[in-house]
């Protein structure tokens, strides 16, 4: 009888997630009242994975100056298609490459492409690698207006995450499944621990690693898709640290 403890290293970050592996490893007593999750239960917690993966993989790979872009469409052109945005995208990829690589910076970047819920037009999010001015990046597009910022949140990207996937939520692709973001080839993935414990249940109470603090507002209790037991917790860095901020250029 016991649990699985996983623990993700993501760049200032470090998350734990405890749940039971077999139905027979819960506590008599949660079993007994456990039911088997529903469709729209199944349908949260599917995106709660989603969001959690996306934390992951922004908090690994990006810092604080790094760069948070929306890239609209004209409201005097034609909305585009599905299709269409694809293309939009790709031919800005192409430029945004050829920016990078005329600096000598390395590239990395990870979009969202979404309809907005107010007037209902596509637009892509784009979270990149800083190094080129955000200008040449906004003159790279050309389809319609940039809105341009840096990420400044000490390296937990976690709201930017659900926003992402909310924004995904509310925009999937007619017939077709939906790819809820993309990404360059040369993003890192967190470094995952797993461990079996031996124990009949878990302590809600978890002291943070040393130099972390938890961020206790983001502390979950809840099911898995099979009504077993879950807790998941997040941990900050004390404080940044002195080469954290990359240099604007």
């Amino acid at each position: 009888m016991g649990y699985t403890e996983v623990t993700y290293y993501a760049g200032r970050t470090i998350e734990k997630r405890k749940y039971y592996t077999r139905r027979s490893d819960t506590p008599k007593a949660i079993r007994e009242k456990s039911e088997k999750a529903n469709t729209e239960e199944i349908e949260r917690i599917n995106l709660r994975n989603a969001e959690r993966k996306l934390r992951l993989l922004l908090n690994t790979n990006f810092v604080d100056g790094d760069y948070n872009i929306t890239l609209t469409y004209s409201p005097n052109a034609p909305p585009p298609t599905w299709e269409q945005a694809k293309k939009d995208w790709k031919r800005f990829l192409r430029r945004l490459r050829k920016i990078y690589a005329d600096a000598g910076q390395e590239l990395k970047w990870l979009v969202v492409t979404a309809i907005g819920k107010k007037h209902g037009r596509l637009h892509h999010h784009l979270v990149c690698s800083a190094g080129v001015p955000l200008g040449d990046i906004q003159l790279a597009w050309g389809l319609g207006k940039v809105r341009a910022g840096v990420l400044d949140t000490e390296g937990q990207y976690g709201g930017l995450a659900k926003y992402l996937i909310d924004q995904k939520r509310a925009a999937p692709e007619d017939g077709e499944h939906v790819q809820r973001w993309s990404c360059s080839r040369n993003l890192a993935q967190p470094r995952v621990e797993r461990r079996a414990v031996k124990a009949g249940s878990w302590r809600e109470h978890i002291n943070p690693p040393a130099g972390y603090y938890e961020d206790t507002d983001a502390r979950y209790t809840g099911i898995d898709k099979y009504g077993h037991p879950t807790v998941e917790y997040r941990f900050l860095k004390t404080a940044p640290s002195k080469n954290y901020r990359r240099k604007k250029e």
